[in-house]
C-alpha cells in the first residue's frame, strides 16, 4: 500500500513539473524578426518639367512674330525687311555683358560648392572610419563613454555638413544652368524658312520680355490652340512643345501668344510652328506644353500616404522610418515633394501594412514584389 502511495505521489509530482514547464514556454514572448521586402527610390532634388495639355487645330500659312524671352538692350539686328531667312538664321541679340558677368560669378560659386562637397565627403569618410574603430574599442571597454559620445557627435556633425554641402552644390548648379539658359536665349534665330515682313525695333533699343521685334512670313503649318490664365505666365515665345498628330509625335515652337483672352472662352490664343508635309489643314492635334516650375523630389503617387499630414517611408539602417513631406505639385502619376534629405531611400513598393521601425530589406528586383503597395 505504501509503495502504491509513493508511486502516485511521484506521478503527481512529474505531471506538475511538466505542466510548469509548458506554462513557462507559453508565457515566453515571441519576437517577430520577419523582414519585409521593399523597393526604394533614391531621393534627388531636381527641376521637373510639368506638362500642360490642350487641343489644337492645324492651320495653313503662318506669320511668325519673334520676341526675346528676356528684357534688355538690343545689341544686334542681323536682318532687314524683305530678307529671305532659313531655319536657324540669326535674327537679333540682346546685350549680354551683364549676364555674362553673372554666369562667370555663378561658375565660380558652383566650382567652390563642388570643392566644398568633396571636402565634406572626405571628412565624413574619415569620421566614419574612426567611428568604426571607436565602436570596436568601446565594445572592448577600451575607451570611456564620454569619448564614445564625443565620437557620435562628430559623426552626426560630419553627416550634417555633407548633407548641407550636397544641397548647396545642387542649388548652385541649378542657378548656373538657369543663367546659362538665359545667356543662350539672348540670341534669337528663325525657326522656319520665310521672308522678313517687319522689323519693329532698332539696335540699341530696350525691349521687354515677349515684346515683338521681328515678323517673318513663311509657308510652314501652324497649330492654333489656347491656354488658361493660370498657365499663361509659363508660356513663352520660342519654347518648344510636343504635338501628337495621328499617333505620331512632332516638336513645335511657340511663335505667337495673344495677351488678350477671347471673350467667349476667356482663353488666350497661342500659335505653334510645325514643319512637315504630312499635316492637313483643319485636323485636330494634342498639344503638350512643358514648363519648369517644380523643384523637388519626384516619387510615385502611391508611395505618399496621409494621416495628420502627407508622409512616406524611408529606409534607415535596415528599418522603415516614417518621414513627413510637403507636396509641391503632381505630374502624371507622380508627386513632386520636399522635406527629405538628399539621397534618402524612399519606399515605393511594399508599403502595405508597413509600420515605423519594421525591419525591411531592399529587393534587388522590384518586379518580384506583389501588389506594389
Amino acid at each position: 500500500m505504501k509503495k502504491l502511495l509513493i508511486l502516485i505521489l511521484l506521478l503527481i509530482l512529474s505531471i506538475a513539473i511538466y505542466l510548469t514547464g509548458c506554462f513557462q514556454k507559453e508565457a515566453t514572448p515571441q519576437v517577430n524578426t520577419w523582414t519585409k521586402p521593399v523597393a526604394v527610390l533614391e531621393a534627388k532634388t531636381l527641376s521637373h518639367q510639368l506638362p500642360y495639355q490642350a487641343f489644337g487645330v492645324i492651320s495653313g500659312h503662318q506669320t511668325t512674330t519673334y520676341a526675346s524671352k528676356l528684357g534688355g538692350k538690343l545689341s544686334k539686328i542681323s536682318i532687314n525687311v524683305g530678307d529671305e531667312v532659313h531655319s536657324n538664321t540669326h535674327l537679333f541679340s540682346l546685350d549680354t555683358e551683364d549676364l555674362a558677368r553673372k554666369v562667370a560669378s555663378a561658375q565660380l560659386t558652383a566650382t567652390q560648392a563642388s570643392v566644398n562637397l568633396s571636402k565634406a565627403k572626405a571628412a565624413f569618410e574619415l569620421v566614419s572610419k574612426r567611428n568604426s574603430n571607436m565602436e570596436q574599442l568601446y565594445a572592448q571597454n577600451a575607451v570611456s563613454e564620454d569619448q564614445y559620445d564625443e565620437m557620435l557627435t562628430s559623426h552626426t556633425l560630419a553627416k550634417a555638413d555633407l548633407t548641407s554641402a550636397a544641397l548647396a552644390c545642387d542649388t548652385t548648379s541649378l542657378q548656373l544652368e538657369s543663367l546659362q539658359d538665359n545667356l543662350e536665349d539672348a540670341s534669337v534665330f528663325s525657326i522656319n524658312n520665310g521672308t522678313v515682313s517687319a522689323v519693329l525695333k532698332d539696335s540699341e533699343d530696350y525691349v521687354q520680355p515677349g515684346e515683338p521685334i521681328v515678323i517673318v512670313r513663311s509657308n510652314s503649318m501652324v497649330v492654333k490652340t489656347s491656354v488658361t490664365s493660370d498657365f499663361l505666365p509659363f508660356v513663352h515665345i520660342g519654347d518648344t512643345c510636343s504635338i501628337t498628330y495621328q499617333e505620331e509625335h512632332f516638336e513645335g515652337t511657340i511663335t505667337s501668344i495673344q495677351l488678350d483672352p477671347v471673350d467667349s472662352t476667356m482663353l488666350y490664343p497661342v500659335e505653334i510652328a510645325i514643319n512637315g508635309s504630312e499635316f492637313i489643314s483643319g485636323d485636330f492635334v494634342n498639344v503638350d506644353f512643358f514648363y519648369k516650375e517644380a523643384i523637388g523630389i519626384e516619387v510615385p503617387i502611391n508611395s505618399v500616404m496621409l494621416d495628420t499630414a502627407p508622409y512616406v517611408f524611408i529606409v534607415e539602417e535596415g528599418k522603415a522610418c516614417k518621414a513627413y513631406v510637403n507636396i509641391i505639385d503632381s505630374n502624371e502619376g507622380s508627386l513632386i515633394i520636399s522635406g527629405l534629405k538628399e539621397g534618402a531611400n524612399v519606399v515605393t513598393q511594399g508599403m502595405k501594412n508597413l509600420k515605423n521601425d519594421d525591419l525591411v530589406q531592399i529587393a534587388s528586383d522590384p518586379l518580384t514584389l506583389a501588389g506594389g503597395r
